[in-house]
């Protein structure tokens, strides 16, 4: 499963939604997948990340240093 790249400076609620809609419309149309991987866009967004927890979905994500 390859989420697509958005570029900095997108809203991070709508990268949540996004990221979020496209690994639900994977998981609804029965790709085998049992965890998801991203960048620091999608890594720096704890709402995205509770999400994926919550659908018991695996995941790895880069952060930004500043976040350690």
């Amino acid at each position: 499963m390859n989420i697509k790249h958005l570029k900095h400076g997108h809203d991070s609620v709508w990268d949540q939604r996004e990221g979020s809609a496209e690994v639900g419309r994977a998981r609804d149309a029965g790709v085998p997948f049992s965890w998801v991987a991203g960048d620091e866009v999608y890594g720096g967004n704890p709402g995205l990340r509770s999400w994926l927890e919550e659908q018991g979905i695996g995941y790895v994500m880069a952060t930004a240093c500043s976040e350690i």
